[in-house]
């Protein structure tokens, strides 16, 4: 049995049971806020958040306020590079993003962007951005070392940066399992070296905005809940039965990584208002297959 399912087996017993109506019994989320310098008084925490024990951290300086104005500054003159999404544009394209070119026949094509991409973070941080989150996150991860998996040579994404425009409306509820277990080609080699299912969801903050833009983390989980629109659309889907929901609100400021179980917990980001983008750079993360690491990508 894979290593996420011994912890999920084991933590499940005495979780309390769902509602009648398909919503989780009340789970008060339990959430650390860290800072670099005490990650490695928590080297459990990593499991501990896959077997579902905590929810999620926040770890305080991963980058500075300097490293981070430096970056947002440079990747922003390679406007023509990124990828447009519905929120902003995007430097680095989502694995997922292949599925939609019908001609697609192998993923070099997003292994060439991915060397793009990272190439572009080094040139505007003055060092791997992955680093540094893999070095925060390392103390917690026990005897797994945190890493970006490769297929023949080729690096995947570790993590792209995110521009959240004012007035695109946040990014709309979902859960990270949505898209995980669907399961085409573009997935084929991430799946057979990475536990996709319950997946951590992670960012560090670049640029906080001025109203709005929180990460909220809601008391509902994957298999208990269905939202009332189940379908994307070309704006998201329609979430409206969330918006009186108690949540987690989540707005660190710059430099922040946050980590937490996307895969499994319902989550979106709120409308994001004022002038100023929030800029974040993040991705995913899940245990190898052979047990030995924690595989990020994007």
């Amino acid at each position: 049995m894979r290593l996420i399912d011994n912890l999920r087996n084991r933590s499940d017993r005495g979780r309390p049971a769902t509602t009648g109506h398909d919503r989780p019994a009340s789970l008060p989320l339990r959430w650390a806020d860290l800072s670099v310098d005490t990650c490695a008084d928590h080297p459990t925490m990593l499991a501990d958040i896959a077997a579902r024990r905590f929810d999620g951290i926040t770890v305080s300086g991963v980058y500075s306020a300097e490293e981070c104005d430096h970056a947002i500054a440079t990747m922003a003159q390679h406007t023509d590079e990124m990828t447009p999404a519905t929120f902003g544009p995007m430097l680095g394209t989502p694995l997922a993003e292949l599925g939609r070119n019908p001609d697609a026949t192998d993923r070099s094509s997003y292994y060439d962007q991915a060397d793009r991409a990272r190439a572009r973070q080094i040139e505007a941080f003055g060092f791997d951005p992955f680093e540094r989150v893999a070095a925060a996150l390392q103390p917690m991860a026990g005897e797994l070392t945190v890493t970006t998996p490769t297929e023949d040579g080729r690096r995947y994404q570790s993590g792209n940066v995110r521009w959240m425009e004012p007035g695109r409306g946040g990014l709309k509820a979902h859960v990270g399992n949505e898209f995980a277990l669907q399961g085409d080609w573009t997935t084929a080699h991430l799946r057979e070296v990475t536990q996709i299912r319950d997946h951590y969801s992670w960012f560090v903050v670049l640029q906080p905005p001025e109203e709005g833009g929180a990460l909220s983390v809601f008391d509902l989980l994957y298999e208990s809940h269905r939202p009332a629109d189940p379908t994307w659309g070309a704006t998201g889907r329609n979430d409206a039965d969330f918006d009186d929901l108690p949540a987690r609100k989540v707005a660190p400021e710059a430099g922040t990584l946050v980590c937490f179980g996307g895969g499994w917990r319902w989550h979106r980001v709120d409308k994001i208002e004022g002038s100023r983008p929030r800029v974040t750079f993040g991705g995913f993360a899940g245990p190898s297959t052979d047990g030995t690491t924690i595989n990020a990508w994007f």
